[in-house]
């Protein structure tokens, strides 16, 4: 990280309408760190396509660091489900403002944990899958924004 002298945070690739337009975008840049996101319009990005991140357009090694919110719950979510609204799960706590399909969570209630990390089925499971050299978690603090008015 001493070395990064400068990063791209991209997890936002909706304006990619493919997933080879949006590798191929950033596989022709020479930043040092790209934040992303593990999926690219609900496809899980492959350990191979993020080895390729891996090196800058001018053959120099770059870090590839996964976005993942734990403080918020997103309803385009692959672990999101039909049935769930506000209060159910009881740890979907409060809407997001200015985010329509974003809940505060309860980041440290258990059955949140689950889908986030401790299984293979887990967010950070797959994280380590596609072999992300890191993980930026967002949201970590969500409960000032839950218990503070």
């Amino acid at each position: 990280m001493r070395e990064v002298k400068n990063f791209l945070y991209l997890i936002n690739n909706s304006n990619f309408y493919s997933k080879s337009k949006f590798l191929e975008a950033i596989s022709n840049t020479n930043y040092d760190l790209i934040f992303i996101d593990l999926y690219h319009n609900g496809v899980l990005f492959k350990k191979e396509e993020i080895d390729k991140l891996k090196q800058k357009k001018n053959g120099a090694k770059r870090l590839v660091v996964c976005y993942m919110n734990i403080g918020a719950a997103e309803k385009y979510r692959n672990y999101w489900k039909r049935d769930w609204t506000l209060g159910n799960p009881s740890w979907l706590k409060k809407k997001y403002d200015g985010y329509e399909n974003e809940f505060w969570v309860e980041y440290w209630n258990k059955d949140w944990q689950k889908i986030i990390y401790g299984n293979d089925d887990s967010y950070a499971k797959k994280i380590i899958v596609a072999g992300f050299d890191g993980v930026y978690l967002d949201n970590i603090e969500a409960y000032y924004f839950l218990y503070n008015d």
